[in-house]
């Protein structure tokens, strides 16, 4: 990344109620979802901002890794550093027994 402010949007990861890493695409989609807010913010204030951001989402960040909260982050910092991202945002679905889903952001 080669903006005055980087932010990433990983995929986040979509898990059952037990830790179970599920195959779904939902993780994607809201990692997704999230970096055009985020881009089309800072494309609205861009004359207030006076900066040049750079907002990468999961196709060119990939998945954060990790089975639990200090994996993830140990994973996060390697690659918020590799990339050179000054914000990275990831995180996970979980699915209940109920079929309900809560989102749990992370960041780095």
């Amino acid at each position: 990344m080669t903006g005055q402010f980087n932010v990433a949007v990983a995929a986040f990861q979509a898990r059952d109620a037990d830790g179970k890493k599920l195959r779904s695409d939902d993780g994607y989609l809201l990692g997704n979802y999230l970096r055009g807010e985020i881009d089309g913010q800072f494309k609205a204030a861009q004359e207030t901002l006076k900066l040049q951001p750079q907002v990468w989402g999961p196709d060119q960040v990939r998945e954060v890794k990790g089975e639990n909260p200090e994996e993830r982050r140990a994973d996060a910092a390697a690659l918020a550093e590799r990339i050179r991202a000054h914000v990275l945002i990831y995180g996970v679905i979980v699915t209940d027994e109920k079929d309900q889903s809560h989102v749990i952001p992370e960041f780095f």
